[in-house]
């Protein structure tokens, strides 16, 4: 399938597995049972993945969800979900060496962790990239 009802098809099949994926707690929220202080529960659905109640636009896609609605949906899942794991990358310091969308899924999850790095004090022109000469990937600039 090409154009407008390949993209359709490719964004149905995705939301699907992220319905799939939003019934359930992320792997990532185990670490929240080990903290000292309670995390908001807004923060929790947002950066840890916790199994989302009410279900996202991505449960309703079936054969309910037109075209757009499904696009949109997939554009605002992505964004959502992208959001959140740069968020939560940077609350612990972590800098992403070359990230860009080709190292990115439609899942929201990163797929490539070649050059990467954790902050040992906070410096926001620091790049983990040795020959980002511009600091593109800076960690001042990864949001």
């Amino acid at each position: 399938r090409q154009g407008v009802a390949g993209l359709t098809h490719l964004a149905r099949h995705a939301l699907d597995v992220l319905s799939r994926m939003e019934r359930h707690d992320d792997a990532s929220v185990k670490y929240l049972q080990r903290l000292r202080q309670p995390v908001p529960k807004a923060l929790r659905r947002d950066c840890f993945f916790v199994a989302l109640d009410p279900p996202s636009c991505a449960g309703q896609v079936g054969e309910v969800l037109g075209g757009q609605e499904v696009l949109r949906c997939l554009l605002q899942r992505l964004v959502q979900r992208t959001a959140a794991l740069v968020a939560a990358w940077m609350a612990v310091g972590f800098a992403h060496g070359v990230m860009n969308t080709d190292n990115l899924s439609l899942l929201g999850t990163t797929v490539d962790l070649n050059v990467f790095g954790f902050l040992s004090k906070y410096d926001p022109s620091w790049a983990p990239n040795h020959i980002d000469d511009t600091a593109r990937y800076a960690f001042g600039a990864q949001p």
